[in-house]
């Protein structure tokens, strides 16, 4: 059986989708940022009720917690696909493989959670409905 190499193409392949990588974490973390000036002003500035304000203000402060590990993780990916493919480093390659399978397994499971929570809306949706008849 032969043992997996890296070639030149792939080398190159893998430092331009790096840039990529790089341009996408900064728009990503830009976002966040937003996200948290706009729960600040929600929060602060009476543009709903005084109830839902502060509700406004955690989701979306909610969301930006949430996005966080993805996005450090991104970060560290792009850091280390770089340091691999410029040093031969089967190290740097190895810990890129690790952060990748993070991004995706946090994916997965926020995925999951979702289609679960949108399963639980729909059924508590009809049992509503279901009842008002």
């Amino acid at each position: 059986m032969e043992k997996l190499s890296v070639t030149e193409t792939m080398k190159q392949n893998l430092l331009t989708a790096t840039k990529w990588l790089n341009f996408l974490n900064i728009l990503w973390a830009i976002s966040m940022a937003f996200c948290v000036l706009f729960s600040i002003a929600i929060f602060f500035i009476p543009i709903v009720e005084d109830s839902l304000r502060v509700v406004y203000a955690l989701v979306y402060l909610a969301i930006v917690a949430i996005y966080c590990y993805p996005l450090r993780k991104s970060f560290a990916l792009a850091k280390k696909t770089k340091e691999a493919m410029n040093s031969d480093s089967q190290e740097a390659l190895e810990t890129c493989a690790a952060c990748y399978k993070s991004i995706l397994k946090f994916f997965g499971i926020f995925a999951i959670v979702a289609l679960a929570l949108y399963a639980v809306a729909g059924i508590v949706g009809v049992v509503i409905m279901a009842s008002a008849l």
